[in-house]
């Protein structure tokens, strides 16, 4: 201990000192160094989770247009149905087509909840991505709904005809 501190010549322990303190600041340092890496690794990792998010909300969106699109153009079909002309059965048909307009207005819910996700997202890309394909659905939507009244009015004067 002490003794042999006092021993040594006063150069010794003041070299010993200085080592010592070098030794302290190296290791400060190289904490410094070590934590900026783990603040930049961990921003790094935030950011790399928020692209995979947006990924996912793309991906889901991209299901769900393409789920919508596929169940409008089964209804496109009944819409465009011409079923209409035969006045056999017209009572049935009309109430068979106002089941499929309950569905189409229940359905409504499925292209809401994808305009309000294309609306939450805020990246600029998702938007060039995803405005056209919003847009396809709208323009769809609006066609089918026009299809279905027209089908509608046609029926009630076939069944009004009889």
């Amino acid at each position: 201990g002490v003794t042999v501190l006092w021993s040594l010549p006063i150069y010794h322990v003041c070299h010993a000192v200085l080592k010592t303190l070098s030794s302290c600041f190296s290791i400060k340092e190289r904490s410094r160094s070590i934590q900026k890496a783990n603040k930049k690794l961990k921003e790094s990792s935030r950011q790399r989770r928020s692209q995979l998010l947006a990924s996912k909300k793309y991906q889901e969106f991209q299901r769900d247009s393409d789920e919508l699109l596929l169940w409008m153009e089964e209804k496109f079909k009944v819409a465009e149905d011409e079923s209409y002309r035969d006045p056999t059965n017209i009572l049935r048909k009309l109430k068979r087509h106002e089941a499929a307009e309950r569905e189409m207005q229940a359905n409504q819910v499925r292209l809401d909840r994808l305009a309000s996700l294309f609306y939450i997202s805020n990246s600029h890309s998702a938007e060039v991505k995803v405005r056209p394909r919003l847009r396809e659905l709208t323009e769809s939507w609006d066609a089918l709904i026009q299809n279905c009244k027209e089908k509608k009015t046609r029926l009630q004067e076939a069944y009004q005809v009889r």
